[in-house]
């Protein structure tokens, strides 16, 4: 698998549901050192953590991935873009966030592997590849 952007949805399911096809895909990146973050999508997993432990851990895991800049002028121009073309196609990307994760990695030519549907909806309108491993039946419960 080439280099990929692996989104917290992703990354919150490798850390909880280390069984699951998705983790197992985010696990393979990891071993391959394909995974690579975003400064916010850092942020997102890190700030879920509750136990000091727990986060320690995750914070050293995650200190081994390529973190991508995200905050570059050109990068917001094209999520703030992402966001209102969307917007203006009927598609409401609930967070702003993906649609930076989004941006970043149309501006360094990446996938995103992920649990969320608004990354198959900016798909729709842009030329972003994703990686989805949600099922069927959860796809259709989440809509």
């Amino acid at each position: 698998m080439p280099r990929t952007i692996v989104d917290s949805s992703a990354l919150v399911e490798f850390f909880n549901r280390g069984d699951s096809p998705l983790a197992g895909c985010v696990s393979a990146l990891i071993e391959d050192d394909d995974a690579v973050l975003t400064r916010l999508i850092r942020c997102e997993v890190l700030a879920g953590f509750r136990a000091d432990r727990v986060f320690r851990r995750a914070e050293n895991s995650l200190a081994a991935f390529e973190v991508l800049d995200d905050g570059r002028p050109d990068v917001c121009d094209r999520a703030i873009a992402i966001f209102r073309t969307c917007r203006k196609q009927g598609i409401t990307v609930r967070s702003i966030v993906d649609c930076l994760v989004a941006a970043t990695a149309l501006a360094n030519d990446l996938p995103v592997i992920h649990r969320d549907r608004d990354f198959d909806a900016i798909a729709g309108v842009f030329p972003l590849r994703v990686l989805s491993v949600i099922e069927e039946a959860e796809s259709r419960t989440t809509d």
